[in-house]
């Protein structure tokens, strides 16, 4: 077995054009993690001339491999145990385990517990491990639990397995029997040293197989240690003596030769250092997220001037959500010639960011809240009113509804009382119907007061009877949750729901479809199907909240938005990095609250097996940001905001002085050689400042938002704008004849000198600054 180190999408092509063509045709096969990376490695052939090698060149998953390995052996089974298996361990935890450590109680009624043991249960099972391995006589009662629930949630499942199984299954079948391979040889298989121990030996499993080994950095013991044990020796010694390209050319080039090297090589006197900005690395700092957002338009809008082609700019952050949303929609409004600018979301947008997708969650948490009356009014205005062309309630009146009805709805304690708000709207309705009979009766002596009252009256009723027919409906869902029905009975009540009642503006798949596709494993699981009542509910919360609407297609026309480690093998030409904060890249550390990483080490030791731990998933978050970086090939931006989406301050992530530190760059001031690892004051002076200036120069050149106008004239970098002389209210002509008139003043919105405001140790001549403040 042949073992190349890549370092970049064209090694990998390299390797692939390599790779002998076996028979009297070109015949060949070359596994990729992913359909995306096969594109990618499709289109780096051509560009480099080596399109002759696509010839008879096969381009297959590696997962797809493994499946069909088995299809074609025979192999009865159904691959997809990954999403059922939260919801069969929701059942299980309901049964009689006999736990030692775990509390029944705490895994049934506290959430995340289904999530975190499927999670852990898979480490397990990619590692190559089995629950009686964990069952030793020796072992703590924690893992031994972990065997038990992993034994019950194996016989539940059946023939459905997840992919580590599958992995592991596939590889001795190979074994066994090499002929069993139903694709053509020669293989060239791309995988990682961070792969699971399952995948790895499906790999090494396949006759005829050479290795392509994405580098990555910085390189650690562990990290070679875990090449040995699962790539092999050869793999393993190819890793520790790669040296990754050393260009100069440009700072792109230094950034992707030096990034994350040991201090002794950035240290190294000879070696080559930035002579300062080129224009193919920024490093930026803004003051917060919206601000970062905007920049990262304006950078897309600069790489497009520059003639880049949209599907070779990239903009990645640390996690998909909820930077890729913000992004995408920001992007999407830039001027484009054909309307909207294309974007490629990868892994899609939230399905409950949309309209429909929210209106749809409001409906499954106030059943969950057993609409009570808060949960009411959220969820009365997602619902359609009866009569065709009458508006929906607004919140407003779904509250001033709900209140006027009477009553409070249900509660974890009385749950029942949900079912009160069908009867109380029947009788409501009469009881509207005889105040305005009364309010039009002359002789009634409290006439005129109603009378007062009849047009909020009559609005009550109007929606009211709009309303009713759909809250009806949503009672009778409710009324299956408290009777205790299962899930195979509370879906189909809650699908017939969304189908009629429920609000979805815009085309495209309706949510009961899609959610539909979600649940139907579950539905016909005989474990899955067995959760009853709220719990069914949190089920069909949890498949809504995971789901994604695609946005864009990969190796469409469309400037490319994902996560560092989903953009991990392709090429681009152009690639920004934002969100980079302290803490998000790498991630703060969280130990598993299942196998904390202790005891995965003992399991190590005891068995001689390889489980991913907190520090392993670090360091692959930054050999994903080392490779995506070696795959830019001309420019390279990262962003950091000092204020975070959830509000809260941070400080840049330790890769910004990485990345400063391979640059070396001068002293903006002095022009003297740096530091080898500048502080955070160099950083801002010698990285942050140029690039803001330079974005600066871009925004006030090519104004492309009204916010960008604004600021070019402001800073006198261009005259007025013709739009603004097409509205009265901004014409300065206008303007100058009507202030002509009379001297204007505050009220007229014209604040001069005699408006000013006196702040203690603020005038004109020093700059407003918080530090520069004076009590």
């Amino acid at each position: 077995m042949t073992t190349a180190v890549v370092w970049t999408p064209g090694d990998w092509a390299r390797a692939i054009e390599a790779l002998p063509a076996g028979g009297p045709l070109p015949s060949r096969c070359v596994l990729v993690p992913r359909e995306a990376v096969a594109h990618s490695l499709r289109r780096e052939l051509l560009r480099a001339g080596q399109g002759r090698a696509l010839g008879g060149t096969r381009f297959v998953p590696i997962a797809a491999a493994a499946i069909e390995t088995l299809r074609a052996a025979g192999v009865q089974f159904e691959p997809g145990e990954e999403g059922i298996r939260p919801a069969r361990l929701q059942a299980i935890f309901r049964t009689g385990l006999g736990l030692r450590h775990f509390s029944p109680a705490l895994l049934r009624d506290k959430p995340g517990w289904d999530v975190a043991f499927a999670r852990t249960i898979g480490d397990l099972e990619a590692a190559g491990l089995r629950p009686e391995d964990l069952e030793r006589a020796d072992a703590p009662d924690r893992v031994r639990d972990v065997a038990t629930i992993w034994r019950a949630v194996e016989e539940a499942a059946g023939r459905w397995w997840t992919i580590g199984r599958v992995y592991l299954e596939a590889a001795a079948r190979l074994t066994d029997d090499p002929g069993a391979w139903p694709f053509p040889r020669p293989v060239l298989a791309t995988i990682a040293a961070g792969a699971t121990a399952a995948a790895a030996r499906f790999v090494r499993a396949i006759p005829e197989v050479r290795l392509a080994v994405p580098a990555g950095r910085p390189v650690r013991v562990r990290h070679l240690e875990r090449a040995r044990l699962l790539l092999g020796d050869e793999a393993a010694s190819a890793l520790t003596a790669a040296i990754g390209p050393r260009q100069s050319v440009s700072e792109r080039d230094l950034l992707a030769a030096y990034l994350f090297e040991p201090p002794a090589v950035l240290a190294d006197p000879q070696r080559p250092r930035s002579a300062g900005p080129d224009g193919t690395v920024d490093l930026e700092e803004h003051a917060g997220i919206e601000g970062e957002v905007e920049a990262t338009a304006d950078w897309v809008a600069r790489q497009i001037c520059a003639g880049t082609p949209l599907e070779d700019i990239a903009v990645l952050v640390p996690t998909l959500d909820p930077l890729a949303g913000l992004v995408a929609e920001r992007l999407a409004r830039l001027a484009w010639s054909d309307g909207t600018l294309p974007v490629h979301v990868a892994g899609g947008l939230p399905l409950a960011a949309t309209a429909a997708g929210a209106r749809a969650l409001a409906i499954v948490r106030g059943l969950r809240a057993h609409l009570d009356a808060a949960s009411l009014a959220d969820v009365l205005p997602a619902l359609r009113p009866a009569a065709e062309g009458e508006r929906h309630l607004s919140r407003g009146g779904a509250l001033d509804l709900a209140w006027s009805l009477g009553v409070v709805g249900g509660n974890a304690v009385r749950p029942e009382g949900a079912l009160d708000w069908a009867r109380r709207a029947a009788e409501r309705e009469g009881e509207i119907e005889a105040q305005l009979e009364r309010a039009r009766t002359e002789d009634d002596p409290d006439a005129a007061g109603l009378a007062r009252q009849a047009w909020q009256l009559e609005r009550v009723l109007r929606d009211l009877r709009a309303i009713r027919p759909a809250l009806e409906a949503l009672v009778g869902v409710a009324r299956h949750v408290v009777d205790g029905a299962s899930l195979a009975d509370v879906w189909p009540a809650l699908r017939e729901l969304l189908t009629k009642w429920l609000l979805q503006p815009g085309a495209g798949a309706r949510v009961q479809v899609l959610l539909d596709g979600a649940l139907q494993p579950l539905v016909n699981d005989a474990a899955c199907a067995a959760v009853t009542g709220p719990e069914a509910l949190r089920v069909i919360e949890e498949a809504l909240v995971g789901l994604r609407t695609p946005r864009g297609r990969f190796g469409e026309p469309a400037v490319y938005v994902g996560t560092v480690r989903d953009a991990a093998g392709l090429g681009f030409v152009a690639v920004r990095v934002i969100g980079l904060g302290e803490g998000h890249l790498p991630a703060m550390p969280h130990e598993d609250p299942v196998l904390p990483d202790a005891l995965r080490t003992r399991i190590e030791r005891e068995r001689g097996v390889l489980l991913p731990t907190t520090a392993d998933r670090a360091l692959q978050a930054l050999h994903a940001l080392d490779g995506v970086v070696r795959s830019a090939a001309q420019r390279v931006a990262l962003s950091a905001p000092r204020v975070d989406v959830d509000r809260s301050q941070r400080e840049p992530s330790s890769v910004m002085l990485e990345a400063a530190a391979a640059l070396g760059r001068p002293d903006a001031v002095t022009g003297a050689r740096g530091q080898v690892v500048p502080d955070m004051r160099a950083l801002r002076r010698d990285a942050f400042t140029p690039a803001r200036r330079a974005a600066l120069a871009f925004r006030h050149a090519t104004p492309l938002a009204e916010a960008a106008w604004q600021d070019a004239v402001a800073a006198r970098r261009i005259g007025v704008p013709l739009h603004w002389q097409r509205s009265a209210a901004t014409d300065l002509s206008r303007i100058a004849a009507l202030l002509a008139l009379g001297a204007a003043g505050p009220m007229d919105g014209w604040l001069g000198a005699e408006a000013a405001v006196v702040v203690p140790g603020l005038d004109a001549t020093r700059p407003i600054s918080p530090s520069r403040l004076e009590v």
